[in-house]
């Protein structure tokens, strides 16, 4: 990712709170944690899976980082 992009995409996450809106997606979701990642703990993906509209999984691959 060159530096450009990656000020973009840091600024878009850090600023941006979607939870208000996650009862609304109602369409069937998968959710894809990292086992290792160092930004996002495992526990925002189950609380993502609770709160989403729809039915909703969560996979937990063995992989390392944020975006492997």
């Amino acid at each position: 990712m060159t530096p450009k992009v990656a000020v973009s995409v840091a600024r878009t996450v850090f600023l941006s709170d979607l939870r208000g809106i996650l009862p609304q997606v109602v369409v069937p979701s998968s959710i894809i944690q990292s086992r290792k990642d160092f930004i996002v703990p495992k526990t925002v993906a189950f609380y993502m899976k609770k709160r989403l509209g729809g039915p909703a999984r969560v996979k937990i691959p063995n992989t390392e980082g944020h975006l492997p």
